[in-house]
């Protein structure tokens, strides 16, 4: 364990609340010329700690996301989605090895409105994440928008580094991780926005970091009172 990764607290607690979040997920054979397919899911958990996925209408919202993927070299190719029965798809193709970010990004989406608690309008804006490694290649570590969560597990750590407009978060921000069966832990970053997690089984994990804007303003005709900024990123333990 690197004591560099200082963390003022580590919980495991069930998640006991159902608010929706979206995430990416990732299908394909790693190999260069292969098409891997990119999904973006609506969704959340339940009061029994079971993830649900929308369908229907409420996937209307996610035709707002603009997704990509971007090599190491820099070079940023837009993925096109369309939507499916209770997701939204794309696919690129990586022409060569290495890691490729694939990254989505919302910023039209409607103000949440919250009339039992003035004062409490949220516009939100979201940024997702995930890596796709062709060829055995390490995770790229290029920071991309503006709120960015980079990963890299080594030894069975998953070292966290949490970056606002490419400078480490605020020390002690906190980050939200859902394991597989969505427990969740929330480690704090250190003064160099850094924290780490061991996973506790293999699957999918969601890695969530908040940064929250307080001035308020309008949006699509709603008054809000802060900008919240999400980062979710999808992390596959193997």
């Amino acid at each position: 364990m690197k004591s560099s990764f200082l963390i003022s607290i580590l919980i495991l607690i069930p998640v006991l609340c159902n608010a929706d979040g979206y995430w990416l997920q990732i299908l394909g054979s790693g190999k260069p010329g292969d098409a891997a397919r990119v999904q973006l899911y609506y969704g959340g958990v339940d009061q029994d700690s079971k993830r649900y996925i929308k369908e229907g209408k409420e996937l209307d919202k996610l035709a707002g996301f603009v997704v990509f993927a971007v090599d190491e070299a820099g070079k940023k190719t837009p993925i096109k989605i369309t939507r499916q029965a209770d997701h939204w798809e794309g696919a690129f193709v990586p022409d060569k090895k290495g890691s490729y970010q694939i990254r989505a990004f919302a910023d039209s989406l409607p103000v949440v409105e919250r009339p039992e608690t003035p004062g409490s309008n949220i516009r939100p804006v979201h940024y997702l994440c995930t890596t796709y490694q062709v060829g055995g290649a390490a995770p790229a570590t290029a920071v991309i928008q503006p709120l960015e969560i980079l990963l890299q597990e080594k030894d069975n750590v998953v070292n966290i580094q949490a970056l606002l407009a490419n400078q480490p978060v605020e020390n002690g921000t906190k980050i939200r991780i859902f394991n597989p069966e969505n427990w969740e832990k929330l480690p704090l970053t250190d003064a160099s926005g850094k924290a780490y997690f061991i996973p506790t089984m293999k699957g999918m994990y969601i890695v969530r970091v908040d940064w929250v804007d307080k001035r308020p303003g309008q949006f699509l005709g709603k008054s809000y009172d802060s900008v919240r900024h999400r980062c979710d990123y999808t992390f596959i333990y193997r």
